[in-house]
């Protein structure tokens, strides 16, 4: 604080703020542990914590113009299912903005999910050599926001992915060139 009171001054409006939240959050009474380790209840609390927190949108350098209309058409044939799956093929002619409407359709909905991934180029990606693994590590790393972990297979990929997800409300756009 002595560093900051430095630079904005003893008597900022920040320094104040400051001062206040963390005063009162000195005073909030903790959770004693008497069984177990520390780390484990720590993990928990994360989980549940991670759990609540909605995906985020993608990255987008730049707003197209003129897909509002088209992602609410889209998005109204999602809503009118009631399945527990539900799967959408956008499919046409080589750069006409289907993976721009699939991007724009991500955004609007993503947040309506517990996980979220968008895949790019998965034919090209799954043709490489391990590629399917990568794209497992990759699929599995973005719907929960942590480093990249280790598969060792496919098959262990699959376990992960049905352990991992099976139970969550996912969002999963795979974007591939068709040939």
């Amino acid at each position: 604080m002595v560093a900051h009171q430095n630079r904005f001054g003893k008597d900022s409006e920040n320094i104040k703020a400051w001062t206040a939240v963390l005063s009162e959050v000195a005073d909030l009474k903790g959770h004693h542990i008497h069984t177990g380790f520390e780390i484990d209840h720590i993990k928990e609390i994360v989980d549940k914590v991670h759990a609540k927190i909605t995906p985020k949108p993608l990255l987008s350098g730049d707003d197209s113009v003129g897909l509002d209309h088209h992602t609410e058409n889209v998005k109204s044939l999602l809503d009118d299912t009631d399945h527990s799956v539900c799967m959408l093929g956008i499919y046409g002619l080589g750069g006409i903005g289907k993976t721009e409407l699939a991007k724009a359709l991500y955004n609007k909905i993503v947040h309506q999910f517990e996980a979220a991934s968008f895949l790019a180029n998965v034919r090209e990606k799954s043709n490489k050599i391990n590629g399917l693994g990568e794209l497992q590590k990759t699929l599995l790393s973005e719907m929960f926001e942590r480093p990249e972990t280790e598969l060792g297979s496919t098959s262990k990929g699959i376990y992960e992915i049905k352990h991992k997800l099976g139970k969550k409300k996912v969002l999963l756009v795979l974007d591939m060139l068709m040939r």
